[in-house]
C-alpha cells in the first residue's frame, strides 16, 4: 500500500485562501495484482469564506476486475453567495446563502462483458440549514420568490454502465 498526505494552500475569488489537507492510498486487493490498483482519497479544507469540506472517495477493485466499489461522500458547511436566476443578474442581486450539505453515493458494479460492468447505487443529496440574508439591493430573492425550504432531500436508486 502506498499512502502520501499533501497539505496545501491556495486562493480562488470564490473561496478567499483555503487551507487543504489531502490523503490518498493505492493498493491491490489481491496478491498476485491480477486487478486494476484501488484507491482511497480524502480531502478535507477551511477557507477564509467559512466554507468547511470533508470529501472521500474510493474506488475497489475485486479480485480479477470482476467487480468495483465506488463511493463519494461529502459533508460540508457552505456559505456562499448566489445571484439568482437568469442572465439579468447584477452583483446588486447579490445574495449570500447557507447550507449543510451531506452527499452519499455508492455504487457495486460486475463485469458483464470484458471491460464493461453494470452497476446499483444508491445516490442521497441532503441540503439542510439552508437560510439567506435576501438580495443587498431590497428586491425580492430568488429564494423567496420560489420557495423558502430549509432542507431539501433527494435520495434513490441508480442503475449505471461503465465502460473501463
Amino acid at each position: 500500500m502506498n499512502v502520501s498526505v499533501v497539505p496545501s494552500v491556495g486562493y480562488t475569488l470564490t473561496t478567499g485562501a483555503a487551507f487543504d489537507l489531502s490523503t490518498n492510498a493505492a493498493f491491490y486487493t489481491d496478491a498476485n495484482h491480477n486487478e486494476n490498483l484501488s484507491a482511497f482519497l480524502n480531502d478535507i479544507a477551511i477557507d477564509t469564506k467559512k466554507q468547511k469540506y470533508l470529501f472521500s472517495r474510493s474506488e475497489i477493485w475485486g479480485p480479477d476486475n470482476d467487480y468495483k466499489f465506488v463511493s463519494d461522500v461529502r459533508l460540508q458547511e457552505y456559505p456562499t453567495t448566489t445571484y439568482g436566476l437568469g442572465s439579468g443578474t447584477t452583483n446588486q442581486t447579490a445574495n449570500d446563502i447557507f447550507y449543510y450539505y451531506l452527499r452519499i453515493y455508492p455504487a457495486f458494479y460486475k463485469r458483464i462483458a470484458p471491460d464493461f460492468y453494470a452497476g446499483l447505487g444508491y445516490d442521497l443529496d441532503d441540503y439542510w440549514g439552508v437560510t439567506e440574508d435576501g438580495n443587498l439591493n431590497g428586491t425580492e430573492s430568488d429564494f423567496k420568490k420560489y420557495g423558502e425550504p430549509s432542507r431539501t432531500v433527494a435520495s434513490g436508486v441508480s442503475f449505471s454502465l461503465l465502460f473501463d
